[in-house]
């Protein structure tokens, strides 16, 4: 039974570690992202904090930048599913979390890329802990 517990627990923190990884690749190509296209800057706290994110179209590219370079999303704004599937399910080991950020986000919401990148990144920070 200790047995069950430690490999359970250690499965745990192995999921949360590759979570912070993908966290820190991420904030990596958005800077990258800020750095060519001149901003917005912060543009994950800003959506995250609610805050005026300005030009929406701008901070679209931006978002359409970073998800097009972490391999999520494809230059027309579709969401490439299985690299957004591995990268969901090294976010969090909650199966039913899981789901329910792969079936909310999965799928282009928007009438352009640019827009849709950002409703994904809206849903992502909305569902992802």
């Amino acid at each position: 039974m200790k047995l069950i517990i430690f490999l359970c627990l250690t499965i745990v923190a192995l999921v949360q570690a590759e979570g912070e990884e993908e966290r820190e690749k991420l904030n990596e190509q958005v800077k990258k992202c800020e750095e060519e296209l001149g901003g917005p800057k912060n543009l994950l706290e800003k959506l995250e904090k609610g805050e005026d994110i300005g030009d929406a179209t701008k901070a679209g590219k931006m978002a359409l930048c970073f998800n097009v370079k972490m391999g999520h999303m494809d230059a027309d704004g579709d969401v490439v599913e299985p690299e957004f599937v591995e990268h969901v399910e090294r976010l969090t080991s909650n199966v039913a979390l899981r789901g329910k950020i792969v079936d909310e986000c999965g799928k282009k919401n928007g009438e352009t890329p640019e827009i849709a990148a950002l409703n994904f990144v809206r849903c992502m920070l909305r569902l992802v802990p």
